[in-house]
Formats: structure tokens, C-alpha cells, sequence
């Protein structure tokens, strides 16, 4: 056997047996970047500018950009649910959420008024429903009477948006003839308890006839006011009531969404729940579907709505609220995890007690099934496990005991040779931003960007199937192809590091003023008035750069070289096996691994 090539590395499957392995493809591949065919390690998640400090036990956190471009970092310690509301108001960036109690909503003035934690105001989602029937009084008038009820809404200000509840019971029919004044009373003294910022309430006004009843507005009146007058024409009066079912949602609506046309939804028990068009604080209950198991996450993926649930998933369809269809899909893959649903254009994925579930356009399977049997699946216990979906990566951040492990399993579409890896690096709140299509998450108390550093790296572990030969034998030559010029690189930035501590230092040791003034002219442009003389260090730390080699036969851990250059090295002799498996542990790039008997049969690989 002239010796071993490892090259076009690959990912772990961990259902193949160590030796049934193809050739490239590995027992362990963490923090392993594959996609170019080289070995990669990921960057290591950066710090923002400034620091975002995460409150204690965090489970969400979202990007929430303000009118002027600035990023303000929610979070919440429950897992939360956020959608910045359908019709975009460039003044307020309306947002919607759920799972911190009742439904709610915020803007960038709510979020922004009081102290603590963003968000740190806001108001209840739905708009509550008046409950007490106005009075009416009919004084003077002649001529022929008509039959007229009235009833209020209440109007709730948000920003500058105005939300409308549904109405009040209707008065008692009152006959009306032309030119009387109708009196309005018993409209409400305050507004219900609640953080709803209701300021005014809205009377209609219908004439009963046999076939149907159409309330038209007459006016507002500020709330407080509680008793007014109704004098308007019937040609004067205003548009149609179209709040008859502008049912708030329900309090212990979960897993808020956005679908298409301005539609939101989200669900409680069995129950799916929808907003009208373009009015997320309007949730009509006869909007709302059961499904035969209860809900455990929904999705939107276009104009339909992916439900997993304790049973079977479900696919809800509709361009409008009001005609949704709903499809039982015939695979039995509960869903075991909220936190684990996910998804983009290419479908949704979510956790089962048996693997990975994908359900996109032509296909709702097991779509883990060529890496997974169930035995290997559940002692990443999918009942914790947390998702996130960007460029076709579904990062799955979850723990297996058995092996010590806590970090997250990394599942590529775009990478069919490839697709299952893992990294180290775990959290308890992601997001992934539509403002810069980037992956955030939480780490050491900070909100950090996925892949965030420059010089910082997630160190690769990548352990190679175990090879069982024809014949025991003893690789003694071992090279590495790797950009090892990676190293002069680092420790060039190192030193470059290290003058600048070295010059501050010295300006620590003769200065007491470190401000600076025009008194000292620095080259046109790269000075700063009024401010330090001292180099700033820049926000970032510097890895060393390196490549380790380790050796094992028959299970044995036979050798541990550090490897600085492609020139080919020895491997330790005076033994053989018929098992080898090698492991590459680092952060430069590495091309191949070469092993054979002899330099010369190295050099013919």
C-alpha cells in the first residue's frame, strides 16, 4: 500500500460505522468550515460596536432598527416571538410580539421611553372590546321618523397609527324624525385599565331595516366624554363601520408570525389564530382553525403556514384570513421543540424525536434520514434544541450528554457531499437579522454577530474515519498542504499589537496630558481635536495560527506533532497496525494530509 491521501474534507454521518466511512468524510468534524473542500475553521463570533451586554438567562433577542439607522438590541428571558408590523411607518417601526405574557406591541418611541432592558414601553396588541351599550334620548323633529341604534368603538393611538376595537353592544331602537337631536349617553368615563393609550371612542349610528343593518360614523368624541349629541344629516355622515369583529387576540396567544398580505398569525392549544389584513391588533375569532393535536410552532413559509404540532404536521393555505384550507400531512414527526422551527426560502425544519424535519414544496420527510437513525439522534435530547436558518445553514444549538458535547449541529442544503457538521460554540438566544442577513447570538454576557471576529477563530477538530488496511504496516512520513503563510500573518499583526501597547505605555511613562490640541499638528487629516494621543488598540484579539497532527492506531494515541510548514515530517516508527485514524486539529487552512510508508512513497501520492 503506498499510503493515504486525505483531501476534499468532508462531514460526520453519524449513522455509517467509524470504518464504513467514505474515505474524506470524518468521526468528528467540529468547528469545521467544508465548503470550499478545504479544512476551515469558522470564525469566532465578534463583539458589537458598542458592546451589547445580554440580560441574565436571555431566550430572545431581535435587531430593531430605528428611523435614524441605529440598531437597538430587545431581549427577553422568555422565548419571545417578533414581527415588525405589515405597513411599514418609516417614523415609528411598529413591532409585534408574543411570549412575554400578553400579546404586545412596541415603536421606537415605546422602546425607547423609561430605562432598563429594551423594549422598554409598550402597549397590548388588541384594542378591548366595549362591553356596555350606549343610551339614546330623541328630543324635537317632524316629518317622517326612521328607526335608528347606535354603538361605539373604542380607538386606540399608536404613534400615529389609530386602531379600532370591536363595537359595542348596540342601543335600544329609538324612532327619529328629521331634525331631532339625538342624545348619546352612557359612553364610557375612562378608558379600561390596561396599557391600550385609548383616546378617543367612535360613534355609528344605523337605520334598521327589514333586510339589513349598515352603521355609518358620526363622530368621535375625546374618552371621558359620556354623554354627546346627534344632530348629522344622513347625507353627512361618515364611512362604514368595518370593525364588527376586531376581536383582540387572545392573552395567551404564542408564536407569533407573518405570512403574506399583511397577515399575522399565531396559536394557543389546537387553535391557529389570524389577524385581518394589515391590522395586527385585529384577530377575528371566526378566523381561527383547530388542528387535531396541539400546537407546538408555526412557521410562515409564503402564503402558507407550516404547523408542528404533538402529532402530525399540518400546512395552512390562504391568501385572506377568512379562507384558509388546512392539509394534514401524512407523516408521523411531532414536533419537540418550538425553539428548533426554522425557516427560509427553501423550506421549514424543526426538531422530531426521530431526526430533522423538512417540510418545503414537493417534500415532508425526515430530511436527516441518510445521517441519523433515531439511536443516534436522541441523545442530543431535540426536546431543548434552539434553530436558526441563514444561507442554507440550519444551525440546531443543543447538548448531548452521553458525549460531553454543547454546541450546535450545522446542517447545509448546499452542501450535498458535505452537509452535517458541528461546532463547540453553544447559546440560548439567536436571531437572524433581515436588515443585514446576518446570524446573532449570545455569548459571555454580550450579543456577539456570528462569525463576527477578524483574528479570532472556533479551533477545528476534524478526526478522520478509521481506516483498517489489508495488512498491518507503519506510516513513518506524514505531510501537510496548508496555508501555513497564515502564521507569519498572525504573528506580524502580534507584533504590530504589541508596539502599539509598547508606545502607549511609553506616552503613560512622560505625559500627564493625553488630550490633544492644535497645539500639535499631526499630518493633515489623522488628527483629533480635543481627543487622545493614545494608538487605540482596536476591538479585537489576535489567534495564534497553527496546525496539530495526532496519530492513532488500533484505538492508541501513537503521536502529537505540531506542524509549521508543507515540508513532509516523520511519524514514529518501530510498530505496526492494521488501524490508523488521524486527527487535524487547528485554525489554518489545510488542503490535505499525506501518509505512507517511506518519503518516497509520499512524494508519488
Amino acid at each position: 500500500m503506498a499510503g493515504l491521501k486525505l483531501e476534499k474534507f468532508a462531514g460526520i454521518v453519524p449513522r455509517a460505522g467509524n470504518s464504513l466511512l467514505q474515505d474524506n468524510e470524518a468521526q468528528k468534524a467540529n468547528n469545521t468550515k467544508l465548503y470550499s473542500g478545504e479544512l476551515q475553521a469558522w470564525f469566532a463570533p465578534g463583539e458589537l460596536n458598542p458592546k451589547i451586554t445580554s440580560i441574565a438567562g436571555v431566550q430572545a433577542i431581535y435587531k430593531y432598527r430605528n428611523p435614524a439607522g441605529d440598531d437597538l438590541w430587545l431581549q427577553w428571558s422568555t422565548d419571545v416571538n417578533a414581527v415588525p408590523g405589515p405597513i411599514y411607518a418609516l417614523a415609528e417601526n411598529p413591532l409585534y410580539y408574543t411570549g412575554s405574557g400578553t400579546p404586545k406591541k412596541t415603536n421606537t418611541t415605546l422602546a425607547t421611553t423609561g430605562s432598563g432592558t429594551y423594549p422598554r414601553s409598550y402597549l397590548e396588541m388588541g384594542v378591548p372590546t366595549p362591553t356596555v351599550a350606549p343610551s339614546v334620548a330623541v328630543a324635537g323633529g317632524s316629518g317622517t321618523a326612521e328607526s335608528r341604534t347606535y354603538i361605539y368603538t373604542y380607538i386606540s393611538l399608536f404613534g400615529t397609527i389609530e386602531e379600532e376595537s370591536a363595537p359595542s353592544p348596540a342601543s335600544s331602537i329609538v324612532s327619529v324624525l328629521p331634525g331631532s337631536t339625538v342624545t348619546i349617553s352612557g359612553l364610557p368615563a375612562a378608558a379600561p385599565a390596561g396599557l391600550y393609550n385609548i383616546t378617543k371612542v367612535r360613534i355609528y349610528r344605523a337605520v334598521t331595516g327589514s333586510a339589513s343593518t349598515v352603521f355609518l360614523k358620526v363622530k368621535d368624541v375625546n374618552i371621558g366624554t359620556t354623554s354627546t349629541t346627534d344632530t348629522v344629516a344622513a347625507a353627512n355622515l361618515g364611512g362604514i363601520l368595518d370593525a364588527e369583529d376586531n376581536d383582540p387576540p387572545p392573552s395567551d396567544l404564542q408564536g407569533l408570525c407573518a405570512m403574506a398580505n399583511g397577515i399575522l398569525a399565531g396559536f394557543r392549544g389546537n387553535e391557529i389564530f389570524f389577524s385581518k389584513p394589515n391590522q395586527p391588533h385585529a384577530w377575528p375569532a371566526q378566523y381561527a382553525l383547530t388542528v387535531e393535536f396541539p400546537v407546538v410552532g408555526i412557521i410562515a413559509l409564503g402564503s402558507s403556514l407550516v404547523v408542528g404540532t404533538q402529532g402530525n404536521p399540518f400546512i395552512i393555505s390562504g391568501s385572506t384570513p377568512a379562507a384558509m384550507s388546512q392539509e394534514k400531512l401524512p407523516i408521523y414527526e411531532p414536533c419537540t421543540s418550538k425553539r428548533s422551527m426554522a425557516g427560509d426560502e427553501g423550506g421549514v425544519l424543526y426538531a422530531s424525536p426521530n431526526g430533522v424535519v423538512k417540510i418545503a414544496p414537493g417534500f415532508a420527510g425526515l430530511s436527516s434520514r441518510s445521517l441519523f437513525t433515531r439511536d443516534e439522534w436522541q441523545p442530543y435530547d431535540p426536546t431543548t434544541m434552539l434553530g436558526a436558518v441563514l444561507s442554507g445553514r440550519y444551525y440546531l444549538f443543543c447538548a448531548n450528554v452521553s458525549e460531553n458535547f454543547q454546541g450546535a449541529l450545522i446542517f447545509d442544503r448546499n452542501e450535498s457531499a458535505s452537509p452535517l457538521t458541528r461546532s463547540t460554540f453553544y447559546t440560548t438566544a439567536a436571531t437572524v437579522a433581515v436588515t443585514d442577513a446576518s446570524l446573532y447570538v449570545v455569548e459571555g454576557g454580550q450579543v456577539k454577530k456570528w462569525e463576527g471576529s477578524q483574528y479570532e477563530f472556533l479551533p477545528y477538530e476534524w478526526l478522520s474515519k478509521l481506516f483498517i488496511l489489508p495488512r498491518p504496516l507503519n506510516f513513518g512520513a506524514g505531510q501537510i498542504q496548508a496555508d501555513f503563510g497564515d502564521i507569519a500573518v498572525a504573528q506580524a499583526l502580534q507584533q504590530q499589537l504589541e508596539a502599539i501597547i509598547a508606545a502607549n505605555q511609553a506616552l503613560f511613562a512622560t505625559t500627564t496630558n493625553f488630550q490633544s490640541t492644535l497645539a500639535w499638528t499631526p499630518p493633515l487629516g489623522q488628527g483629533l481635536i480635543a481627543g487622545s494621543i493614545l494608538t487605540p488598540l482596536g476591538n479585537y484579539e489576535i489567534d495564534d495560527r497553527y496546525v496539530n497532527l495526532t496519530v492513532f492506531c488500533e484505538g492508541r494515541q501513537v503521536a502529537v506533532i505540531t506542524v509549521k510548514s508543507n515540508t513532509p515530517f516523520r511519524l514514529p516508527s518501530g510498530f505496526k497496525s492494521g488501524q490508523w485514524a488521524f486527527q487535524l486539529n487547528g485554525n489554518i487552512p489545510v488542503r490535505h494530509l499525506k501518509v505512507a510508508e517511506t518519503s518516497k512513497e509520499l512524494a508519488g501520492i
